[in-house]
């Protein structure tokens, strides 16, 4: 079997639609690589691919999950996995595609034995923030890990709270686990990263920004404010949620919640190249054919090889 394929790059650029495009062409499968359309309800936040893309390939690993419902990476490489598995067994190769870095770097590096989440000492770590206030956390972590600590900003109660719960359930520091070897789920592989020139790239996103508004998603923001129970869940970080909720607060007009997706989203963008440039497996397209997607397209199957 051919190496899996790995397709990345920062959002906007097309990933999608030349993702479709090459595994029609290969007799490929496609499995999301992005942490956002793992949910179910959110097609505009997560840029889900249009029917038409969805009809040129299989797609895997889009919208299996609850948007209340726990879904970290470790639980990404299982699925992955048996999508993969599932893929060759019908004698067709994989093209896993999109932007998380994480995902990407846990595929081709592996993943550190860290322990489940505890949804009761999560409760009790976010009490502790509020009861001792900011900085709270950080101050038990630097405690607890000081090489933890000195990485992440006193303000990241999420990544404060997880670091703190391996150290209680593990009974070792995270800073301890994360070096140990790891094992990586794919070993035969090829990454291909979909360059494109900053101006270029900014103009679709902030259009696309605008179509995310004709889509329907204020509507969507709205629902899932509704539905969602009480508590902090992944999809809330999705760009374009907290902006549009600042919005229906009152906190600034609908022109400021569109500025503000838009600025957000570029800096997300910036983001993911920095990460995605990092990678030394990552080979790129020239920025020069971008945004022809079939250009892209016939420079990605030449790279796949």
């Amino acid at each position: 079997m051919a190496p899996v394929l790995l397709l990345v790059g920062a959002t906007a650029t097309g990933k999608s639609a030349v993702a479709a495009r090459v595994a029609a062409a290969r007799g490929l499968e496609i499995v999301s690589m992005d942490s956002m359309q793992v949910y179910r309800g959110i097609p505009v936040l997560s840029a889900q691919p249009e029917p038409e893309l969805t009809a040129m390939a299989p797609h895997h690993l889009f919208e299996i999950a609850e948007p209340a419902s726990h879904f970290d990476t470790a639980m990404y490489l299982d699925a992955c996995a048996a999508a993969i598995r599932a893929a060759h067994a019908r004698g067709r190769g994989a093209l896993v595609a999109g932007g998380t870095g994480l995902y990407f770097r846990s595929l081709t590096r592996g993943l550190s034995a860290l322990p489940t989440s505890d949804a009761g000492l999560r409760a009790e770590l976010l009490a502790l923030e509020q009861a001792e206030g900011p900085g709270a956390l950080h101050r038990r972590l630097a405690a607890q890990d000081p090489e933890s600590a000195a990485r992440l900003h006193a303000n990241d109660t999420r990544r404060l709270v997880r670091a703190l719960e391996v150290c209680a359930l593990a009974g070792r520091p995270l800073s301890a686990l994360l070096a140990e070897p790891k094992q990586p789920l794919l070993s035969d592989y090829r990454a291909i990263g979909i360059a494109a020139p900053r101006p270029a790239l900014y103009a679709r996103i902030d259009a696309r920004v605008e179509r995310m508004w004709q889509d329907g998603l204020v509507a969507e923001v709205t629902r899932l404010r509704a539905t969602l129970p009480p508590g902090r869940h992944t999809v809330q970080q999705a760009i374009g949620y907290p902006q549009v909720a600042g919005w229906l607060d009152g906190a600034y007009d609908e022109a400021e919640a569109k500025r503000l997706v838009q600025r957000d989203t570029r800096r997300f963008a910036r983001r993911q190249i920095l990460q995605f440039q990092a990678e030394p497996s990552v080979r790129w397209t020239d920025d020069a054919v971008f945004p022809d997607v079939d250009a892209i397209t016939a420079a990605v199957i030449r790279g796949a090889g």
